[in-house]
């Protein structure tokens, strides 16, 4: 009876250190994908930040945008009124030049 005892409990023995194994191989496999779930998230959370950021890059870009046209608006005024004031330069300029060939026409 001894001898089957023994062996009864050997083999018991053996069953506890393969559930013991498996339970082992199974909580390292969680670790695995518990760290691989945080990796997720990390890298989601990144996504999330970049994404924000472009999404500012995009708003100031749209406000420079804006800057740049009412800039080229203003440079569009400033040459037209160049112009307008040019000609009437020009305009007084022809017409002392014209008082001044009468005058010489008189004086001489």
């Amino acid at each position: 009876g001894g001898v089957a005892m023994v062996e009864s409990l050997l083999k018991e023995k053996t069953v506890l250190h393969d559930r013991v194994n498996q339970l082992e191989e199974i909580v390292s496999q969680n670790a695995t994908r518990q760290s691989m779930y945080q990796q997720r998230n990390l890298l989601l959370n990144e996504l999330k930040v970049s994404q924000e950021q472009i999404l500012q890059d995009e708003i100031q870009l749209g406000q420079k945008d804006q800057t740049v046209s009412m800039l080229e608006d203003d440079l569009h005024t400033l040459r037209d009124t160049y112009k307008e004031e040019r000609q009437r330069f020009t305009t007084i300029v022809e017409e002392k030049e014209v008082q001044i060939d009468l005058l010489q026409c008189e004086v001489a």
